[in-house]
């Protein structure tokens, strides 16, 4: 959840460290801090609140020219958003200096253990544990230190730590945690993921579990945990990349939504070979042993999911299950060798997910990822990855990496279909389906005035319900979540059959309902129930395709979506993503940097 950087260059580090923790404030803005090897000692410089806070006081301040140093970007767990709980930690004697990502689940035992031996503590978090236990163990070797000391840490976390028994080095160390490292123009750095050190590192690697990686002016030596020197494997970083500027846009999140359209054509790109789909993921063999899929994820991920399962249970035939990683990890699920098991992450380093596909290998499953970072633990621990190709998305709430989601399950469920002989119509039917979706969503994305004004109706309100039958309720979900996100407005969604079974009894007059029906086979079903709501003075707001509409029961207002088959749901969603958008904005959110989230949910 929080944002490491760390260098060991030529050049003076803070620059370049308050650069690099620019490209990760997504992980975290609730505080920030930067630590550097000066001539006189570790010099320290922290702030609460946003980078903007940190960057004043560094401005204001004198920090030494040291080429060596480390920062940080906070999102809370431990302890409330502090100057004195902004990160790095200080050791007692102030000989090391420690940014921690994740959480020290036993800190308790630590600093009760510690504070016997006279250590005393200034903040509330779990992280200053760590540069205790440093200098504890330190007997004039770093590294047998840090070994000792992670040892004794319980919990997923990644480590940056500088000292001044080694000014020249900037040490690293990772558990169950996302870590970079990489080299290049005679400097060597450390990240809490890839693209943040994209355009500083010419080459990256992601370490191996506890493993400490040393860095030195452009060299970098890795150590197992047993301090036996191992051989990184590096890749150029390059197309790990992506672009970190708004460019004409206002908000990172508006410029995400209006690149879908090139995001989902590189996506479907893998899967499709002209008018066929290629022979890839699975071999007939293995699709038919499958009796059972599960799909996990969290948050818009699990929603990815939810139309996931959709899209198995009517392409390939196999019963299939969306599930919260949360709740999975903990349960004895039904999983074994004859299991597909699905784990959906943007990041490919969210801590339930991760854990959960844990669990799923431990029970015998086969295991496949669908990730946007093709180097992330969840891509690298699966059997098989699937790389949606969204490229790297700055805006905490996800828009193209949801979409892309999306339509690699579709694809998914297509392999499988197709080596299951099941699919219900002829293969090139669903390619064109699939194929079709960045037109659709070009076309979409042109609604953007008639989305704007439609925002306006619901930004004033307390709730908004999202309703939807199949593959409408899974966007409804997604839209729901968009919308509180980013506008902090109660939004909720609900199968829309579900409505007259309890939750009706909240519409009153004005409540403004959110009503899905792309499915012309459902859509008087559907209407049914957006007269029930407008009998009880709900506002309604439709979003159908042309295929569907009829001209019974007329909403409110109507926005009417270009057709694209069985992936409606992709179309559909970027209008909601525009709608939460122009409501969050009407209102004057922050709306890449939404209150109390963070991009990569790193922590259980």
């Amino acid at each position: 959840m929080c944002g490491i950087f760390g260098v060991s260059g030529s050049t003076p580090a803070v620059p370049l460290i308050a650069a690099g923790l620019k490209k990760l404030e997504y992980r975290g803005y609730d505080s920030s801090g930067i630590a550097v090897n000066g001539e006189k000692g570790i010099w320290l410089c922290k702030s609460a609140g946003s980078l903007s806070h940190l960057e004043k006081k560094l401005n204001q301040s004198a920090p030494p020219l040291s080429s060596v140093g480390i920062g940080h970007t906070r999102w809370a767990t431990h302890g409330k958003a502090t100057d004195l709980n902004a990160h790095p930690f200080l050791s007692a004697d102030g000989m090391f200096a420690v940014a921690h990502n994740g959480i020290i689940e036993n800190y308790t035992g630590l600093k009760a253990f510690l504070s016997e031996k006279g250590f005393s503590f200034v903040s509330d978090t779990d992280s200053e544990v760590v540069p205790m236990l440093l200098e504890y163990f330190y007997d004039g070797d770093v590294l047998k230190a840090i070994r000792r000391a992670v040892s004794e840490l319980e919990g997923a976390f990644s480590l940056a730590i500088i000292t001044s028994h080694a000014p020249d080095c900037v040490f690293a160390a990772r558990k169950d945690s996302s870590l970079a490292i990489g080299f290049g123009k005679g400097c060597s750095f450390v990240s809490s993921d890839i693209p943040a050190i994209s355009g500083f590192a010419e080459q990256c690697c992601i370490p191996d579990e506890n493993s400490v990686a040393v860095l030195r002016k452009g060299e970098i030596k890795l150590f197992d945990r047993q301090g036996n020197r191992t051989a990184p494997s590096f890749k150029p970083t390059g197309e790990c990349g992506g672009d970190a500027e708004k460019g004409d846009f206002p908000f990172f999140m508006l410029k995400e939504i209006f690149s879908q359209p090139r995001c989902l054509t590189d996506a479907a790109a893998q899967f499709t070979d002209g008018k066929r789909l290629k022979k890839i993921l699975f071999s007939d063999e293995e699709a038919n042993a499958f009796n059972r899929v599960k799909l996990i994820g969290c948050g818009s991920a699990y929603h990815a999911g939810v139309a996931g399962k959709n899209f198995i249970e009517r392409l390939a035939g196999i019963p299939a299950e969306a599930e919260l990683a949360g709740e999975f990890r903990y349960r004895d699920v039904l999983c074994d060798e004859k299991t597909l098991a699905l784990f959906i992450s943007q990041s490919g380093e969210t801590a339930d997910t991760l854990f959960a596909l844990r669990h799923a290998k431990a029970k015998g499953a086969a295991t496949l990822a669908v990730v946007n970072t093709p180097l992330s633990s969840i891509a690298r621990e699966a059997d098989k990855t699937v790389h949606t190709r969204a490229g790297t998305e700055i805006a905490v709430a996800t828009t193209k990496g949801y979409t892309t989601q999306v339509l690699c399950l579709f694809a998914v469920a297509l392999l499988l279909g197709k080596a299951r002989g099941t699919l219900p119509a002829c293969e090139e039917h669903y390619v064109n389906a699939m194929l079709s979706v960045p037109r659709a969503v070009r076309e979409t994305l042109k609604l953007d005035d008639s989305l704007k004004a439609a925002a306006k109706s619901i930004c004033k309100a307390q709730s908004v319900f999202f309703i939807g039958r199949g593959q409408d309720y899974a966007a409804a979900m997604e839209g729901a979540l968009k919308l509180k996100e980013i506008s902090y407005i109660n939004a909720n969604a609900y199968a829309a059959g579900e409505l007259k079974h309890g939750t009706i009894s909240l519409i009153e007059s004005s409540t403004p309902v959110v009503a899905l029906a792309t499915d012309g086979a459902l859509f008087s079903k559907t209407m049914s129930n957006v007269e029930e709501v407008k009998a009880r003075g709900a506002e309604t707001l439709l979003f159908t395709v042309s295929d569907a509409m009829s001209d019974d029961a007329p909403p409110d207002r109507a926005v009417v979506l270009p057709h694209c088959g069985e992936l409606d749901i992709i179309p559909v969603s970027c209008a909601l993503q525009l709608l939460a958008y122009h409501a969050a904005n009407e209102l004057g959110r922050n709306v890449d940097k939404p209150r109390n989230l963070a991009k990569s949910v790193t922590v259980e």
